[in-house]
């Protein structure tokens, strides 16, 4: 029987879907890897979700690092909620790095990860056209 993570996988590469819910399903870094790769290979995912409320996937800043490189290449997927993944600067870090080459995400979701207020300036240079639709929460505010 394959795991939700599979399936998605498999849909993804099928082309068969364009919203994804993994919220509370543990990825490890293998994992996202995979995701990430499926997710490049698909042109019609707008909305995914990996975090949540009380619980993400755990992904951490190397997992996240892997979802990024999605974000760099990507220009079909408009919604991202990383909420409660673990994400640390480093993480934030590559996020940020990747959007300078996306146009399209007009919601980045990151509550609830420890990323410092210095991490969060590295937002501000997300170029001017897409800052001014891009919006980016963190637990007190959003940008």
């Amino acid at each position: 029987m394959l795991t939700k993570l599979e399936r998605l996988i498999n849909d993804l590469k099928q082309q068969d879907v364009d919203q994804a819910d993994l919220a509370g399903e543990r990825l490890s870094c293998n994992d996202s890897k995979e995701l990430a790769c499926a997710i490049k290979e698909n042109d019609i995912l707008k909305k995914l979700v990996l975090g949540g409320i009380v619980v993400g996937c755990e992904l951490g800043d190397d997992g996240v690092k892997n979802v990024a490189s999605v974000l760099a290449e990507n220009q079909q997927l408009n919604y991202l909620d990383l909420r409660t993944n673990q994400i640390g600067n480093k993480g934030a870090t590559a996020l940020a790095s990747a959007l300078q080459n996306n146009q399209n995400l007009k919601v980045l979701d990151l509550r609830s990860n420890p990323i410092t207020h210095q991490a969060r300036a590295l937002f501000d240079s997300v170029p001017s056209s897409q800052s001014g639709e891009l919006q980016i929460f963190f637990d007190d505010a959003s940008l």
